[in-house]
């Protein structure tokens, strides 16, 4: 009997361990580290903030030039190996290229920041992260390396960008719940019905491919405020770079775009410089000057509007402009030789030609053949109730989605219920071999006692007579 207390004492004890376990949310994993140096970049684990998410912090050595990151051939080989299954959160700041395998197999991996230097992700950069939920892959990125996000098995929606030009094979095969993939309408041409299998190869039958235009809202940069907007007329598609005022003040200028006034121009600096091979036309409203190297390479770019205001621009700013077709604009602006194509002269705007108005259609009067009956005002009710119910239903009949921490609970009460029917079975099972070696007990000693051996010949002898 004491080596079944015992017995059920540390099984107590165990199943209280697990509890406190589960409450805390596991193990804690390693402790944080300071920045260690590995080629041109640099590295930590963290926590964030908040202290809620666990980060790998990685960044360029020198700040102000994006860094590289080293290849690597096996996953074994990261210098953050340690820290794969415990890192929710990827912080990238000032690196230009993600390598090969870089975060190959994190398994907590929840959400990644790519930073605004990122223009190539490698080889099975994310392969098999399978807590990816979501990606947006930011505008800068142009190529997408094979087997990139190859087994993310959670991943259901991925956003790429407008500047993407290379997409490897098998870059989100085998991703089972992925149910939405956003390209920009330019790349819809290079995703033919061959590349998309073998892009998509063995992922979500499911798959819904969209294709969107470019359409930015207001920005602030310095003293102006700029959008992309794309518009279709007559079956010609525009897309618009939109520069105003921002500051309240009259016609600022757009800012140099340099780290100082001795440093020279880095296009890295300019906010629209992402879009410049989509934009196709530029509206300014309200600016007096423009600056060096402000809309350089932009190729696809045939019409500008220079507004009322504008005073000075400087040389480069339209340098790599090669397709401008019109430049509008009214008052005196300063426009240096060959800042536009050889032949392309400032013009006076054209004005709109005016619309006709529509007359006022006249009000009906509320007559009996147009009010509604009241058969139908309770046939329209009765409709909106009957939506209302159900959705309402919808509501109840909705399952909790359950997290992973009340699954982690739900299989310790099932655990704890399993070894509690164990100790109960085993203390009945007990009982009864105990009841069992009493009764044969008391059965032998009945024998061998003489008075129920007398009493029991008294019997027989009085049976024979």
């Amino acid at each position: 009997m004491k080596k079944l207390i015992s017995l059920i004492s540390i099984i107590a004890i165990l199943l209280t361990s697990l509890m406190v376990f589960a409450s805390c949310g596991g193990a804690k994993g390693p402790a944080a580290t300071e920045w260690d140096t590995v080629g041109d970049i640099q590295w930590k684990f963290d926590k964030d903030d908040s202290g809620k998410a666990t980060v790998l912090y990685i960044k360029s050595k020198d700040s102000n030039a994006p860094a590289k990151m080293k290849d690597y051939e096996k996953s074994a080989d990261l210098p953050w190996k340690k820290y794969s299954a415990y890192a929710t959160k990827v912080v990238l700041t000032d690196i230009s290229v993600i390598s090969d395998k870089a975060f190959y197999n994190m398994t907590a991996l929840t959400s990644i920041d790519f930073g605004d230097d990122v223009t190539e992700i490698g080889d099975l950069a994310f392969a098999f992260c399978t807590a990816l939920t979501e990606v947006t892959i930011p505008n800068g990125v142009t190529k997408i390396g094979a087997s990139a996000f190859e087994a993310c098995p959670a991943l259901k929606k991925v956003t790429l960008p407008h500047t993407l030009t290379d997409l490897g094979d098998k870059a989100f095969a085998y991703d089972y719940a992925l149910e939405e993939a956003i390209f920009s309408k330019g790349f819809e041409k290079e995703l033919s019905a061959e590349k998309k299998a073998a892009v998509f190869t063995k992922a979500n039958e499911k798959l819904k491919l969209s294709f969107v235009d470019i359409k930015l809202p207001w920005a602030t940069s310095g003293k102006i405020q700029w959008k992309i907007e794309t518009t279709e007329k007559d079956g010609k598609k525009t897309v618009a770079l939109i520069i105003q005022n921002g500051a309240g003040e009259s016609a600022p200028a757009i800012d140099r775009f340099a780290a100082d006034d001795k440093s020279a121009v880095d296009t890295k600096l300019i906010p629209w410089f992402t879009y410049r091979e989509f934009i196709t036309k530029i509206e300014l409203s309200n600016i007096s000057e423009i600056s060096e190297k402000a809309f350089s390479q932009m190729t696809a770019l045939t019409e500008v509007s220079l507004g009322k205001s504008l005073t000075k621009i400087e040389k480069s700013a339209f340098e790599g402009c090669t397709a401008i077709k019109t430049v509008t604009g009214e008052g005196t602006v300063e426009i240096p030789e060959g800042t536009f194509p050889e032949g392309v002269k400032l013009e006076a705007p054209q004005p709109e030609p005016e619309k006709p108005e529509k007359p006022a259609e006249p009000e009906k009067p509320a007559t009996d053949d147009n009010k509604p009956s009241e058969s139908e005002k309770a046939t329209e009710t009765e409709k909106e109730t009957e939506k209302e119910t159900e959705k309402e239903t919808e509501k109840e009949t909705e399952a909790p989605k359950p997290t992973n921490k009340t699954t982690t609970i739900l299989a310790i009460v099932v655990l704890a219920l399993v070894l509690i029917g164990i100790i109960v079975g085993a203390i009945l099972l007990a009982r009864s071999n105990k009841k069992q070696t009493k009764d044969s007990r008391t059965v032998r000693k009945n024998k061998d006692d003489p008075k129920a051996k007398k009493a029991k010949a008294a019997k027989n002898n009085k049976k024979k007579k």
